[in-house]
């Protein structure tokens, strides 16, 4: 996350009481301008390689994909 092209931070914390207590997620907090606007720079480059999963994009998934989605939801618990 950047703020104001200012302050960033940066981690793997999801913003639930589990990553916080359970999986021992940690992010850092950045107050350097220079930094954060290249996290920004980041972001915008990340976006242009990505595209939108519609609905009709995500029910043309192959069957292995939906085999591989329903173990891992299964397992997730204990990861």
């Amino acid at each position: 996350m950047v703020i104001d092209d200012e302050v960033a931070t940066i981690g793997t914390t999801n913003i639930v009481v589990r990553s916080f207590s359970l999986n021992f997620e940690i992010n850092a907090l950045v107050y350097v301008e220079a930094i954060a606007i290249e996290c920004r720079k980041l972001f915008e480059l990340d976006q242009e390689g990505s595209f939108e999963i519609t609905p009709e994009l995500y029910e043309q998934r192959g069957k292995w994909t939906k085999v591989r989605e329903a173990v891992s939801r299964l397992i997730s618990p204990i990861l």
